[in-house]
């Protein structure tokens, strides 16, 4: 974290000692949730990608630090740090939301829409699963090939490593997309944008997370794989998957 983002957070803090009655134990709650939301642009990107982040946390916890942002991000807009509100639709985790998902076929939609080399850099993390950071971290050396078959070492979230073993025409679509060369996430997730407005759906990296891990389960894959193949720490996260019934499904 930069002296930048230390001063601002201060500047907070500072803010909330003054106009806020609040214990020193929420200050220091309050502290500790900003340090680890600020290591992310200040932008409606980046509160997405820490809205990833901390996507396996418990609502409970989810819902503590998206009122800490929120107040904060509010305090940002009105000293006119930030230019734009983005955040208005930002609420906590309901308990029982099912994850937002697109069948192959609008999937193909989207990917038609997508300009180069973005069709490419989304094919690949529908058919991987990967998170947006993960497919940021891989690196020419994470790769390697026996027999056809090419094996990925994944840096996912917490530092924790997985593999994934895929067919040469999936690993063809990372090098298309101009790999290790690739837009950086911001560019990634503004284009998914712009294809969500054409597509009339929404539609994101983390979407295509989403739907990769249906697909999966509608092939009848067991959760387990499911599980490992997202590098869910927790059953109970790959299980919410489960709740989408068969008759929501239509495989094309």
């Amino acid at each position: 974290m930069g002296m930048e983002a230390k001063k601002l957070i201060k500047k907070y803090l500072r803010y909330v000692k003054t106009h806020r009655k609040v214990s020193k134990s929420t200050l220091k709650n309050y502290e500790s949730v900003l340090k680890e939301f600020i290591k992310y642009p200040l932008t409606e990107e980046g509160l997405e990608s820490y809205l990833e982040a901390i996507e396996e946390q418990a609502p409970a916890t989810q819902e503590r630090k998206i009122v800490v942002i929120k107040n904060f991000l509010n305090w940002a807009y009105y000293k006119r740090i930030i230019k734009e509100i983005y955040w208005d639709d930002l609420r906590p985790p309901r308990r029982k939301h099912l994850p937002k998902w697109l069948t192959p076929s609008e999937i193909e939609k989207a990917l038609d829409l997508a300009k180069y080399p973005y069709r490419y850099i989304f094919e690949f993390l529908y058919k991987t699963g990967l998170r947006i950071g993960e497919l940021e971290n891989l690196k020419p050396e994470d790769i390697t090939q026996e027999n056809g078959i090419y094996t990925l070492k994944i840096h996912g979230k917490g530092n924790k490593e997985r593999t994934i073993k895929v067919k040469k025409n999936v690993i063809d679509l990372l090098y298309k997309a101009g790999f290790p060369n690739l837009p950086h996430r911001r560019q990634i997730q503004k284009e998914a944008h712009k294809i969500a407005k054409e597509l009339g759906k929404p539609f994101t990296p983390h979407i295509l997370r989403h739907s990769f891990a249906i697909r999966i389960l509608a092939e009848g894959k067991p959760i387990t794989l499911v599980k490992s193949l997202l590098g869910h720490s927790k059953l109970d996260t790959t299980a919410i998957y489960t709740q989408i019934s068969s008759d929501m499904v239509v495989l094309d």
